[in-house]
């Protein structure tokens, strides 16, 4: 195995275990909810933009667009509901 074959094999992993939500992504969830609720209400770009950072929502939108690359449906169908999940959560909280 070469060296870029062993490095896109460790992304594809990467990204796949990104796209499965756990414990760890409805807690940043939650926290950039309410970071960016706070920043709404206190009117200050800066925090809204910090809870947007904060947030985890990269790592199914990734695990969507891989699926969607390598016709993996399952893949883009658990990505997809993972990314449901965390945008209905964050609209529940805020």
């Amino acid at each position: 195995m070469t060296a870029a074959e062993a490095a896109r094999r460790d992304a594809v992993v990467r990204i796949t275990d990104a796209a499965h939500p756990g414990q760890h992504y409805y807690v940043l969830t939650v926290l950039s909810a309410l970071i960016a609720a706070f920043g709404l209400l206190a009117n200050s770009t800066a925090v809204v933009i910090g809870a947007m950072i904060v947030a985890p929502l990269m790592g199914p939108i990734m695990g969507l667009a891989l699926g969607l690359a390598s016709g993996n449906r399952k893949l883009a169908e658990s990505s997809l509901l993972a990314e449901a999940l965390g945008a209905g959560l964050c609209l529940l909280i805020a």
